[in-house]
Protein backbone atom coordinates (compact mmCIF):
# COMPACT_ATOMS: atom_id res chain seq x y z
CA UNK A 1 0.00 0.00 0.00
CA UNK A 2 2.42 1.86 1.06
CA UNK A 3 4.43 1.49 -2.58
CA UNK A 4 1.39 2.31 -4.49
CA UNK A 5 0.60 5.59 -2.56
CA UNK A 6 4.57 6.84 -3.32
CA UNK A 7 3.56 5.79 -6.49
CA UNK A 8 1.00 8.08 -6.57
CA UNK A 9 3.49 10.96 -5.22
CA UNK A 10 6.26 11.01 -7.21
CA UNK A 11 4.68 9.79 -11.05
CA UNK A 12 5.19 12.97 -12.17
CA UNK A 13 9.03 12.51 -11.50
CA UNK A 14 9.20 9.03 -13.04
CA UNK A 15 7.82 10.29 -15.99
CA UNK A 16 10.20 12.72 -16.53
CA UNK A 17 13.31 10.48 -16.20
CA UNK A 18 11.12 8.62 -18.56
CA UNK A 19 11.08 10.91 -20.92
CA UNK A 20 14.40 12.05 -20.02
CA UNK A 21 15.67 8.48 -21.14
CA UNK A 22 13.55 7.52 -23.92
CA UNK A 23 13.83 10.90 -26.23
CA UNK A 24 17.14 9.94 -27.30
CA UNK A 25 17.90 6.32 -25.88
CA UNK A 26 15.17 4.76 -27.54
CA UNK A 27 14.64 6.68 -30.62
CA UNK A 28 16.81 4.65 -32.59
CA UNK A 29 15.73 1.16 -31.37
CA UNK A 30 12.94 -0.18 -33.04
CA UNK A 31 11.03 2.19 -35.41
CA UNK A 32 8.19 1.15 -32.84
CA UNK A 33 10.01 2.73 -29.53
CA UNK A 34 9.45 6.34 -30.47
CA UNK A 35 5.78 5.74 -29.31
CA UNK A 36 7.40 5.59 -25.38
CA UNK A 37 7.79 9.72 -25.19
CA UNK A 38 4.15 9.97 -26.39
CA UNK A 39 2.85 7.80 -24.83
CA UNK A 40 4.12 9.54 -21.18
CA UNK A 41 2.78 12.90 -22.70
CA UNK A 42 -0.83 11.04 -23.39
CA UNK A 43 -0.63 10.32 -19.66
CA UNK A 44 0.19 13.62 -19.01
CA UNK A 45 -2.66 14.60 -20.83
CA UNK A 46 -5.13 12.68 -19.41
CA UNK A 47 -3.70 13.73 -15.83
CA UNK A 48 -4.74 17.37 -17.60
CA UNK A 49 -7.90 16.39 -18.23
CA UNK A 50 -8.69 14.18 -15.55
CA UNK A 51 -7.07 16.28 -12.80
CA UNK A 52 -7.63 19.79 -11.46
CA UNK A 53 -4.44 19.96 -9.57
CA UNK A 54 -2.56 18.86 -12.64
CA UNK A 55 -4.33 21.27 -14.84
CA UNK A 56 -3.61 24.22 -12.45
CA UNK A 57 0.24 23.71 -11.99
CA UNK A 58 0.06 23.43 -16.02
CA UNK A 59 -1.36 26.99 -16.00
CA UNK A 60 0.63 28.36 -13.56
CA UNK A 61 4.33 27.43 -15.31
CA UNK A 62 3.06 30.70 -17.75
CA UNK A 63 3.36 33.05 -14.56
CA UNK A 64 7.24 32.02 -15.03
CA UNK A 65 9.01 35.23 -16.41
CA UNK A 66 11.34 32.78 -18.13
CA UNK A 67 9.25 29.96 -19.23
CA UNK A 68 7.11 32.41 -21.12
CA UNK A 69 9.70 32.17 -23.96
CA UNK A 70 9.46 28.55 -24.73
CA UNK A 71 5.24 28.10 -23.53
CA UNK A 72 4.05 31.17 -25.68
CA UNK A 73 5.67 30.66 -28.83
CA UNK A 74 5.11 26.76 -29.02
CA UNK A 75 1.28 27.81 -28.19
CA UNK A 76 1.82 30.91 -30.83
CA UNK A 77 3.11 28.29 -33.22
CA UNK A 78 -0.12 25.53 -32.90
CA UNK A 79 -2.55 28.39 -33.25
CA UNK A 80 -0.74 29.91 -36.51
CA UNK A 81 -0.68 26.65 -38.04
CA UNK A 82 -4.45 25.65 -37.02
CA UNK A 83 -5.57 29.04 -38.57
CA UNK A 84 -3.40 29.15 -41.36
CA UNK A 85 -5.21 24.86 -41.94
CA UNK A 86 -8.98 26.55 -41.48
CA UNK A 87 -8.59 29.45 -44.00
CA UNK A 88 -7.31 27.54 -46.37
CA UNK A 89 -9.76 24.82 -45.84
CA UNK A 90 -11.96 25.68 -48.80
CA UNK A 91 -9.19 25.44 -51.28
CA UNK A 92 -8.68 21.06 -50.78
CA UNK A 93 -8.30 18.56 -48.12
CA UNK A 94 -8.54 20.11 -44.67
CA UNK A 95 -4.78 19.57 -43.13
CA UNK A 96 -5.09 19.33 -39.32
CA UNK A 97 -1.11 20.20 -38.05
CA UNK A 98 -0.42 17.60 -36.30
CA UNK A 99 3.37 18.18 -35.61
CA UNK A 100 1.74 21.53 -34.47
CA UNK A 101 -0.07 19.65 -32.08
CA UNK A 102 3.16 17.62 -30.85
CA UNK A 103 4.56 20.95 -30.10
CA UNK A 104 2.19 22.16 -27.71
CA UNK A 105 1.45 18.52 -26.05
CA UNK A 106 5.37 18.81 -25.35
CA UNK A 107 4.84 21.64 -22.89
CA UNK A 108 3.23 19.10 -20.30
CA UNK A 109 6.79 18.03 -19.32
CA UNK A 110 7.32 21.53 -18.01
CA UNK A 111 4.18 20.20 -15.21
CA UNK A 112 6.29 17.42 -14.58
CA UNK A 113 8.92 17.18 -11.71
CA UNK A 114 12.59 16.52 -12.30
CA UNK A 115 14.37 14.01 -9.89
CA UNK A 116 17.73 14.71 -8.54
CA UNK A 117 18.58 11.65 -11.44
CA UNK A 118 16.35 13.45 -14.28
CA UNK A 119 19.93 14.57 -15.69
CA UNK A 120 21.08 11.30 -15.50
CA UNK A 121 18.87 9.82 -17.26
CA UNK A 122 19.08 12.03 -19.89
CA UNK A 123 22.86 11.67 -20.46
CA UNK A 124 22.48 7.79 -20.46
CA UNK A 125 19.90 8.58 -22.91
CA UNK A 126 21.63 10.32 -25.52
CA UNK A 127 24.91 7.62 -24.81
CA UNK A 128 22.39 5.11 -25.35
CA UNK A 129 21.25 7.04 -28.72
CA UNK A 130 24.98 6.90 -29.77
CA UNK A 131 25.50 3.21 -29.33
CA UNK A 132 21.99 1.94 -31.42
CA UNK A 133 23.10 4.82 -34.00
CA UNK A 134 26.71 3.30 -34.62
CA UNK A 135 25.04 -0.69 -34.56
CA UNK A 136 22.57 0.69 -37.48
CA UNK A 137 25.78 2.24 -39.09
CA UNK A 138 27.41 -1.43 -38.48
CA UNK A 139 24.77 -3.43 -39.98
CA UNK A 140 24.49 -0.91 -42.94
CA UNK A 141 27.75 -2.27 -43.57
CA UNK A 142 27.99 -5.52 -42.91
CA UNK A 143 25.07 -6.37 -45.10
CA UNK A 144 26.67 -4.65 -47.80
CA UNK A 145 23.65 -2.46 -48.54
CA UNK A 146 24.40 0.04 -51.23
CA UNK A 147 21.64 2.47 -50.46
CA UNK A 148 22.04 5.04 -47.86
CA UNK A 149 21.29 4.43 -44.25
CA UNK A 150 18.04 4.96 -42.85
CA UNK A 151 18.28 3.22 -39.25
CA UNK A 152 14.98 2.33 -38.35
CA UNK A 153 13.62 5.59 -39.95
CA UNK A 154 11.73 5.97 -43.24
CA UNK A 155 14.29 8.37 -44.20
CA UNK A 156 17.92 8.98 -44.32
CA UNK A 157 18.26 12.67 -43.82
CA UNK A 158 15.88 12.18 -40.44
CA UNK A 159 19.02 9.34 -39.60
CA UNK A 160 21.85 11.34 -40.54
CA UNK A 161 20.68 14.67 -38.90
CA UNK A 162 19.32 13.24 -35.21
CA UNK A 163 22.68 10.86 -34.96
CA UNK A 164 24.50 14.13 -35.83
CA UNK A 165 22.23 16.16 -32.99
CA UNK A 166 23.14 13.04 -31.00
CA UNK A 167 27.23 13.42 -31.72
CA UNK A 168 26.67 17.27 -30.89
CA UNK A 169 25.80 16.59 -27.44
CA UNK A 170 27.93 13.81 -26.65
CA UNK A 171 30.95 16.15 -27.74
CA UNK A 172 29.54 19.21 -25.28
CA UNK A 173 29.16 16.52 -22.18
CA UNK A 174 32.75 15.97 -22.71
CA UNK A 175 34.39 19.35 -23.19
CA UNK A 176 31.66 20.87 -20.79
CA UNK A 177 31.41 18.17 -18.02
CA UNK A 178 34.68 19.11 -15.15
CA UNK A 179 32.86 17.22 -12.62
CA UNK A 180 32.87 14.07 -14.76
CA UNK A 181 36.08 11.91 -14.54
CA UNK A 182 38.47 12.39 -17.11
CA UNK A 183 37.76 8.71 -18.03
CA UNK A 184 34.17 9.15 -18.86
CA UNK A 185 34.55 12.06 -20.67
CA UNK A 186 36.90 10.63 -23.08
CA UNK A 187 33.65 7.45 -23.42
CA UNK A 188 32.14 10.72 -24.41
CA UNK A 189 34.12 11.52 -27.04
CA UNK A 190 34.43 8.20 -28.21
CA UNK A 191 30.26 7.88 -28.34
CA UNK A 192 30.64 11.29 -30.19
CA UNK A 193 32.67 9.79 -32.88
CA UNK A 194 30.71 6.42 -33.45
CA UNK A 195 27.06 8.76 -33.25
CA UNK A 196 29.45 11.12 -35.84
CA UNK A 197 30.26 7.66 -38.34
CA UNK A 198 26.85 6.57 -37.72
CA UNK A 199 25.40 9.74 -39.61
CA UNK A 200 27.93 9.55 -42.20
CA UNK A 201 26.79 6.32 -43.63
CA UNK A 202 23.13 8.31 -44.19
CA UNK A 203 25.44 10.60 -46.28
CA UNK A 204 23.13 13.38 -45.50
CA UNK A 205 25.17 16.89 -46.21
CA UNK A 206 22.66 18.82 -44.29
CA UNK A 207 24.06 16.96 -40.89
CA UNK A 208 27.60 18.58 -42.24
CA UNK A 209 25.88 22.09 -40.68
CA UNK A 210 25.76 20.71 -36.86
CA UNK A 211 29.44 21.18 -37.00
CA UNK A 212 28.77 25.09 -37.03
CA UNK A 213 27.15 24.47 -33.35
CA UNK A 214 30.86 23.02 -31.38
CA UNK A 215 32.17 25.62 -32.76
CA UNK A 216 32.00 28.77 -30.41
CA UNK A 217 33.23 25.80 -27.46
CA UNK A 218 36.29 25.34 -29.63
CA UNK A 219 37.18 28.62 -29.34
CA UNK A 220 36.21 29.27 -26.44
CA UNK A 221 39.35 29.69 -23.48
CA UNK A 222 37.43 28.66 -20.43
CA UNK A 223 37.68 25.25 -19.15
CA UNK A 224 40.27 22.72 -18.00
CA UNK A 225 43.13 21.07 -19.30
CA UNK A 226 41.06 18.03 -20.77
CA UNK A 227 39.01 20.79 -22.54
CA UNK A 228 42.19 22.33 -24.16
CA UNK A 229 43.64 19.24 -25.17
CA UNK A 230 40.63 17.77 -26.94
CA UNK A 231 39.91 21.05 -28.24
CA UNK A 232 43.11 21.08 -30.10
CA UNK A 233 42.06 17.29 -31.35
CA UNK A 234 39.62 18.08 -32.55
CA UNK A 235 40.37 21.58 -34.58
CA UNK A 236 43.06 18.91 -36.13
CA UNK A 237 40.50 16.61 -36.79
CA UNK A 238 37.92 19.29 -38.43
CA UNK A 239 41.18 20.55 -40.41
CA UNK A 240 41.98 17.08 -42.11
CA UNK A 241 38.56 16.08 -43.15
CA UNK A 242 37.53 19.81 -44.45
CA UNK A 243 41.64 18.77 -46.94
CA UNK A 244 40.06 15.33 -47.47
CA UNK A 245 36.52 16.47 -48.86
CA UNK A 246 38.32 19.52 -50.86
CA UNK A 247 40.90 17.33 -52.03
CA UNK A 248 39.98 13.43 -52.33
CA UNK A 249 37.41 12.48 -55.03
CA UNK A 250 36.11 9.17 -53.29
CA UNK A 251 35.37 11.31 -49.86
CA UNK A 252 33.55 13.59 -52.18
CA UNK A 253 31.42 11.19 -54.77
CA UNK A 254 30.53 9.28 -50.74
CA UNK A 255 29.33 12.54 -49.42
CA UNK A 256 27.67 13.47 -52.87
CA UNK A 257 29.81 16.36 -52.41
CA UNK A 258 30.41 16.63 -56.04
CA UNK A 259 26.96 16.96 -57.26
CA UNK A 260 27.17 20.67 -55.57
CA UNK A 261 29.10 21.41 -58.33
CA UNK A 262 25.69 20.62 -60.80
CA UNK A 263 23.35 24.16 -61.91
CA UNK A 264 20.24 24.43 -62.26
CA UNK A 265 21.15 25.24 -66.02
CA UNK A 266 22.65 21.23 -66.36
CA UNK A 267 20.75 18.55 -68.01
CA UNK A 268 21.28 16.05 -65.66
CA UNK A 269 19.90 13.93 -63.43
CA UNK A 270 21.65 15.08 -60.88
CA UNK A 271 20.09 18.32 -61.64
CA UNK A 272 17.33 16.77 -59.42
CA UNK A 273 19.74 16.17 -56.25
CA UNK A 274 21.09 19.15 -55.43
CA UNK A 275 21.40 22.84 -56.29
CA UNK A 276 18.85 22.56 -59.19
CA UNK A 277 15.91 21.54 -57.48
CA UNK A 278 16.44 23.43 -54.56
CA UNK A 279 16.88 26.78 -56.20
CA UNK A 280 13.57 25.88 -57.73
CA UNK A 281 11.95 24.88 -54.62
CA UNK A 282 12.55 28.04 -52.46
CA UNK A 283 12.08 30.39 -56.05
CA UNK A 284 8.54 29.06 -56.40
CA UNK A 285 7.80 29.16 -52.38
CA UNK A 286 9.30 32.52 -52.80
CA UNK A 287 6.62 33.33 -55.56
CA UNK A 288 3.36 32.08 -53.49
CA UNK A 289 4.64 34.47 -50.71
CA UNK A 290 4.33 37.64 -52.72
CA UNK A 291 1.33 36.05 -54.12
CA UNK A 292 -0.04 35.50 -50.83
CA UNK A 293 2.10 37.40 -48.18
CA UNK A 294 -0.28 37.34 -45.27
CA UNK A 295 -1.78 33.68 -45.08
CA UNK A 296 -0.01 31.93 -47.67
CA UNK A 297 -1.18 29.62 -49.95
CA UNK A 298 -2.16 27.08 -46.83
CA UNK A 299 -0.35 23.46 -46.05
CA UNK A 300 -0.90 22.07 -49.69
CA UNK A 301 -0.63 25.47 -51.50
CA UNK A 302 3.29 24.49 -52.28
CA UNK A 303 2.45 20.89 -53.49
CA UNK A 304 -0.11 22.02 -55.68
CA UNK A 305 1.84 25.07 -57.26
CA UNK A 306 5.13 22.84 -57.74
CA UNK A 307 3.31 19.97 -59.01
CA UNK A 308 2.05 22.43 -62.16
CA UNK A 309 5.53 23.87 -62.94
CA UNK A 310 6.84 20.14 -62.77
CA UNK A 311 3.91 19.02 -65.12
CA UNK A 312 4.09 22.14 -67.48
CA UNK A 313 7.83 21.42 -68.01
CA UNK A 314 9.23 24.63 -66.27
CA UNK A 315 11.52 22.84 -63.48
CA UNK A 316 13.53 19.74 -65.50
CA UNK A 317 14.50 16.60 -63.93
CA UNK A 318 12.46 17.04 -60.74
CA UNK A 319 10.22 14.82 -58.60
CA UNK A 320 6.57 16.40 -56.61
CA UNK A 321 7.79 17.86 -53.48
CA UNK A 322 5.44 18.68 -50.26
CA UNK A 323 7.31 21.42 -48.97
CA UNK A 324 10.11 23.85 -50.25
CA UNK A 325 13.06 22.18 -48.31
CA UNK A 326 13.38 25.60 -46.30
CA UNK A 327 12.12 25.96 -42.86
CA UNK A 328 11.34 30.03 -43.40
CA UNK A 329 10.17 29.74 -47.44
CA UNK A 330 7.74 27.07 -45.99
CA UNK A 331 6.13 29.32 -43.27
CA UNK A 332 5.98 31.95 -45.53
CA UNK A 333 4.37 30.13 -48.60
CA UNK A 334 2.50 28.26 -46.69
CA UNK A 335 1.03 30.59 -43.89
CA UNK A 336 2.18 33.93 -45.00
CA UNK A 337 3.66 36.51 -42.60
CA UNK A 338 1.36 35.13 -40.00
CA UNK A 339 3.38 31.92 -39.88
CA UNK A 340 6.74 33.21 -40.59
CA UNK A 341 6.22 35.66 -37.65
CA UNK A 342 5.28 32.20 -35.56
CA UNK A 343 8.19 30.63 -36.75
CA UNK A 344 10.85 33.09 -36.00
CA UNK A 345 9.48 32.99 -32.18
CA UNK A 346 9.65 29.25 -32.15
CA UNK A 347 13.24 29.79 -32.86
CA UNK A 348 14.07 33.04 -31.21
CA UNK A 349 12.04 32.38 -27.58
CA UNK A 350 13.59 29.77 -27.02
CA UNK A 351 16.87 30.38 -28.15
CA UNK A 352 16.45 33.63 -25.45
CA UNK A 353 15.57 31.19 -22.90
CA UNK A 354 18.49 29.57 -22.71
CA UNK A 355 20.52 32.22 -23.15
CA UNK A 356 19.47 34.09 -20.34
CA UNK A 357 19.65 31.17 -18.44
CA UNK A 358 23.12 30.72 -19.49
CA UNK A 359 24.16 34.13 -18.58
CA UNK A 360 23.14 33.70 -15.13
CA UNK A 361 24.33 30.51 -14.13
CA UNK A 362 27.53 30.87 -15.95
CA UNK A 363 29.20 32.26 -12.50
CA UNK A 364 28.73 28.51 -11.64
CA UNK A 365 30.72 26.60 -12.84
CA UNK A 366 29.64 23.57 -15.02
CA UNK A 367 26.12 24.34 -14.20
CA UNK A 368 25.37 26.26 -17.36
CA UNK A 369 25.87 23.19 -19.85
CA UNK A 370 22.21 22.56 -20.43
CA UNK A 371 21.80 25.99 -21.27
CA UNK A 372 24.38 25.37 -23.85
CA UNK A 373 22.78 22.56 -25.01
CA UNK A 374 19.37 24.03 -25.64
CA UNK A 375 21.35 26.85 -27.01
CA UNK A 376 23.25 24.20 -29.37
CA UNK A 377 19.48 22.65 -29.67
CA UNK A 378 18.01 25.51 -31.51
CA UNK A 379 20.53 26.62 -33.77
CA UNK A 380 21.07 22.88 -34.82
CA UNK A 381 17.43 23.06 -35.71
CA UNK A 382 17.78 26.36 -37.40
CA UNK A 383 20.30 25.83 -39.60
CA UNK A 384 19.08 22.30 -40.80
CA UNK A 385 15.91 24.27 -41.76
CA UNK A 386 18.29 25.84 -44.04
CA UNK A 387 18.11 22.89 -46.72
CA UNK A 388 14.64 21.10 -45.47
CA UNK A 389 11.53 21.77 -43.63
CA UNK A 390 11.78 20.27 -40.39
CA UNK A 391 8.29 21.48 -38.23
CA UNK A 392 6.30 19.57 -40.68
CA UNK A 393 8.30 15.88 -39.73
CA UNK A 394 7.04 14.77 -37.03
CA UNK A 395 10.36 13.12 -35.46
CA UNK A 396 11.89 16.43 -35.93
CA UNK A 397 9.24 18.62 -34.08
CA UNK A 398 8.88 15.91 -31.17
CA UNK A 399 12.56 16.34 -30.73
CA UNK A 400 12.53 19.12 -30.75
CA UNK A 401 10.44 20.17 -28.47
CA UNK A 402 10.63 17.52 -26.13
CA UNK A 403 14.42 18.14 -25.74
CA UNK A 404 13.84 21.91 -25.18
CA UNK A 405 11.27 21.39 -22.57
CA UNK A 406 13.63 19.01 -20.95
CA UNK A 407 16.93 20.52 -21.59
CA UNK A 408 14.49 23.94 -19.93
CA UNK A 409 13.52 22.35 -16.84
CA UNK A 410 17.61 20.98 -16.34
CA UNK A 411 18.16 24.42 -16.83
CA UNK A 412 16.16 26.23 -14.38
CA UNK A 413 15.40 23.31 -11.39
CA UNK A 414 19.31 22.58 -11.07
CA UNK A 415 21.60 24.19 -8.07
CA UNK A 416 25.00 24.86 -8.96
CA UNK A 417 27.68 21.72 -9.00
CA UNK A 418 25.02 19.30 -9.20
CA UNK A 419 25.11 17.91 -12.47
CA UNK A 420 26.30 14.49 -12.52
CA UNK A 421 26.89 14.41 -8.85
Amino acid sequence: MRFITNSTLHWKQWAADAIAFSLFGLIFLTKYTTITHHAILIIGLLAFIFSKVFRSRWISIFSNQQFRYILYPFIIWFIASLAISLIHKNDGTFSFPSNALIIILSTIVFCFTPSKHTHKFFIYGIACGAILAFSWGLFYFTTGNSGRNQGPTNNPIYFGNISALIMLFCLSIALLAYNLSNRLRTIFVILSILAGLASLTSQSRSSGLIIFCILPLLLSKEGDKFKSNLIKVLLGALTLSIYLAVTTISVQKYLRLDEITVTTETESQMYNQVTGYRYELWRCAWEIFTLNPLIGAGPDGFKMRWKKKVDSGKVKYADYFNQPHNDILHAASSGGVIKLIAYVLLIIGPFLFFYRCFKRLRIHGNSYIWSIMGMQLVGAFFLLGLTTSTFDIQIYSTVYSIAIAILALLSDNFSPNSEFS
